[in-house]
């Protein structure tokens, strides 16, 4: 028998979080983890190799082995090991068909490029699933489609092995095409050495055992990963209200059994297979309260290798829940504060919110600090200003060195967890960091009830509330992203005709069908959102057109408070409610035409940089209202100030809990800061620039980077009194222009001069530090 010691090192707390050893999480008062005590751990059983798996691999020492140009390229041609070529153009595919199309269900892992280019921005990959190859969609695919695995160029004459991993779930037996696209640069030369598809299983069966983050059913979790016939023991101080939690689960065909014993004794037996759904236990150790004990967790399969996966285990200490505040971040995508009753709209979208809002305290103007979520949401997490974390464009992941808001209540022993709406907000951006459980976007696409795409208000508020029944006796830190009011905006019956008739949804669809004839930016015409000038263009009246549309949005808006309220009753049918901290918020507005456009992501202006934000809970005044100004980074110092958790050092927002209560702390007025990154296409639609907003003094100021040639670099808006924005005063103020302008200057440089950096963050991790965080998702 095979017996061995594991000793990794504790990386991810004691380099990313700056936790001491000895800290929270390795005492008997608090939560001890077995992922963070897995470096003391024994694994005995260990099997000699795992099984082999398949895979498509091509090397070219043979020939080009069915690869194809579809366009773009000369000269395609393997010769000397090597697939080579030279683009024609910036859009060069090379195509292949699926080998894995029609073959058993399995999940995309990744495309592994080995491949030497002279130029090029980005390496990237699609797959196609259409019956018949169209070469124009598939280019506007190409050029258009944000989620399309793409990493960036080393460019060079050294061979270079590139990992693209999707940017949401594909499935693999669905695929019918793989298209590489080796360079976006004309004139550029490559020479690929070897192209590999993993599929998640291939994937899963090369683990060895030890730490990850692995998903059954687009649920991750932090995991301990065994192969039968392993056991792992743990020595653990048992507390005196304790509880062992877990989930366990497999994607290996073959059966497994697992098994928990302390000090010898059975306690848990379960027995599975392939499912890709979680089982989970919670199982009372109060019988061994006080004791040290040895907590063992056993597989066993008739094929040894079999692969097990153990869901967060953690000893949780029940009795650690006496004084600390448990704390809920709901954040609703694309949310205007404007929208919502408690900021003056008109109609009755959100009465459970507003009832919530009246109990708390109202934030009157909050800037987001990115107006599309990939941006924000790394704001809100880290307490970053966009150019300190690094989040601009679709490719980009937050750093490992941040330290997050759930990695900050993860180390202060709470129970952490989040539920996401959007891609952007997951293990895409990094953003899973400090979660125990996180719920990806893509767990609701097999949903039977996921008929009406981004409405996940209904489907998450109900996984939430089955949580929150077994967790709500213990510290938790959860995040519920709910995307009811992203477009499409129509809701569901019988939202879809609060505001609107069925008659005008009928022309509504048709008018949008019209009036994308005519939209010239790629992304906007595949999202049917159309300018002014395109909506007169296609004849369609843009002032009814939009009524309709905020018609439907506001419908929306109610059908996401529908469900809020009923998790609010059942947070007080629980007893928690009021002991309970919450934060509401959106990662940014909307347009409807305000500034010619339709979308997110697209301007600074307050339309879409304008959120809202409250917070309830214990320490907070109810009927606050708070008329300062105040920034989205400012949320996560705000509720660890709330729960007594020291905010990590670099964090770049304040506490607003001066603002909340009565308090001799002072709040010191800061200006608050919107960007937008710019998105050049390359077929024929606008070209946007990198803008920057400021609140400050009253005013906005908004910097073009990249200004068109009769525009000015800078605006100006009154601010208290043109919340959106929409009478440029700069002309008549040029005094406050270029005072505000050198605060902004100043402010970038110091943005800039923060940005994390991993590499130097990292440096001084030895091979199996780093394995360990590669393990876990925070470092590719």
């Amino acid at each position: 028998m095979q017996i061995r010691t594991l000793a990794y090192v504790g990386a991810l707390c004691l380099i990313l979080t700056g936790c001491q050893p000895g800290g929270s999480d390795s005492q008997a008062n608090g939560p001890q983890r077995l992922v963070d005590l897995f470096a003391d751990a024994t694994v005995e059983g260990s099997p000699a190799e795992t099984p082999a798996a398949e895979e498509a691999a091509w090397t070219f020492a043979d020939g080009t082995g069915d690869w194809r140009a579809l366009g773009g390229v000369d000269g395609l041609e393997a010769a000397d090991g090597t697939l080579n070529g030279k683009s024609a153009n910036d859009l060069p595919m090379l195509l292949i068909d699926n080998p894995f199309f029609e073959q058993a269900p399995d999940l995309l892992h990744a495309v592994e490029i080995t491949a030497r280019i002279s130029a090029g921005t980005n390496l990237q990959v699609v797959f196609d699933s259409s019956e018949e190859l169209i070469p124009p969609a598939l280019e506007g695919r190409i050029r258009n489609f944000p989620f399309n695995p793409q990493t960036p160029i080393l460019a060079g004459d050294e061979m270079q092995t590139y990992t693209l991993r999707p940017g949401m779930t594909e499935k693999l037996n669905e695929i019918r095409r793989i298209v590489v696209r080796p360079t976006d640069e004309a004139d550029a030369t490559f020479a690929i050495q070897s192209i590999r598809i993993i599929p998640r299983s291939t994937h899963l069966a090369k683990i060895p055992s030890g730490i990850g983050w692995h998903g059954l059913g687009e649920i991750y979790r932090e995991t301990l990963v065994m192969r039968a016939p392993e056991r792992s023991r743990f020595k653990l101080q048992v507390p005196s209200r304790a509880r062992f939690e877990f989930a366990v689960g497999t994607l290996d065909e073959r059966p497994v059994s697992f098994e928990v014993t302390v000090d010898g004794e059975s306690i848990h037996s379960e027995a599975l297979s392939a499912g890709d759904a979680w089982t989970e236990a919670q199982v009372d150790l109060s019988a061994y309260s006080g004791r040290e004990v040895e907590l063992e967790l056993g597989v066993q399969a008739d094929e040894p290798g079999t692969l097990a996966l153990w869901g967060s285990p953690v000893v949780r200490d029940l009795a650690s829940a006496e004084g600390k505040p448990s704390v809920l971040l709901i954040v609703a995508d694309t949310l205007r504060a404007d929208h919502l009753g408690t900021y003056g709209h008109g109609r009755e979208t959100a009465p459970a919110l507003n009832e919530m809002a009246g109990g708390g305290a109202v934030f009157e103007d909050c800037v987001t600090q990115g107006t599309w979520t990939k941006v924000s949401f790394s704001s809100i997490m880290s307490s970053r200003w966009p150019p300190s974390h690094g989040v601009r464009e679709m490719p980009d992941r937050l750093p490992a060195a941040a330290v997050t808001m759930a990695e900050a209540f993860r180390e202060a022993g709470y129970a952490t967890m989040a539920l996401s709406s959007i891609h952007f907000h997951g293990k895409f951006t990094n953003l899973h960091q400090g979660y125990e459980v996180f719920h990806e976007a893509s767990s609701l696409e097999d949903d039977p009830d996921n008929d009406l795409n981004v409405k996940t208000a209904a489907r998450y508020v109900k996984r939430f509330k089955g949580w929150i029944d077994k967790y709500h006796d213990t510290p938790f830190f959860a995040v519920l992203h709910v995307a009811d009011p992203h477009a499409p905006f129509r809701p569901r019956a019988p939202f879809d005709t609060m505001w609107a008739d069925a008659e005008s949804g009928q022309r509504h669809f048709e008018e949008a069908e019209r009036a994308a004839e005519f939209i010239k930016d790629p992304l906007m015409k595949r999202f049917k959102m159309p300018r002014t000038e395109e909506l007169e263009a296609a004849g369609v009246d843009p002032v009814a057109y939009v009524a309709h549309e905020t018609a439907w949005y506001d419908g929306s808006i109610r059908a996401m408070d529908e469900e809020l309220g009923s998790l609010f009753e059942h947070l007080q049918s629980l007893g928690i409610y009021d002991n309970l901290v919450i934060a509401f918020t959106s990662d940014h507005g909307e347009e409807f035409l305000e500034h010619g456009g339709h979308w997110h992501g697209t301007t600074v202006y307050g339309v879409q940089s304008h959120v809202p934000l409250v917070f309830r809970g214990p320490g907070i005044d109810p009927g606050k209202r708070v008329p300062e100004t105040v920034q989205s980074i400012d949320i996560m110092p705000t509720l660890l100030d709330l729960a007594g958790i020291p905010v990590p050092e670099g964090s770049q927002g304040a506490s607003l809990k001066p603002l909340l209560a009565e308090s001799e702390t002072r709040w010191r007025p800061r200006p608050a800061f919107t960007t937008k990154a710019g998105f050049g296409n390359d077929a024929g639609g606008r070209l946007e620039t990198d803008d920057v907003g400021m609140v400050a003094e009253g005013w906005k100021l908004v910097e073009k980077s990249h200004p068109s040639w009769d525009a000015p670099r800078y605006e100006l808006y009154d601010h208290a009194n043109d919340p959106k924005h929409l009478k440029d005063v700069a002309a008549e103020n040029q005094e406050v222009v270029e005072r505000l302008a050198v605060q902004l200057k100043a402010w970038r440089e110091q943005a800039i001069a923060e940005k994390l950096d991993d590499e130097a963050a990292l440096a001084n991790l030895d091979s199996e530090e780093l394995e360990r965080l590669r393990s876990l998702g925070y470092v590719q």
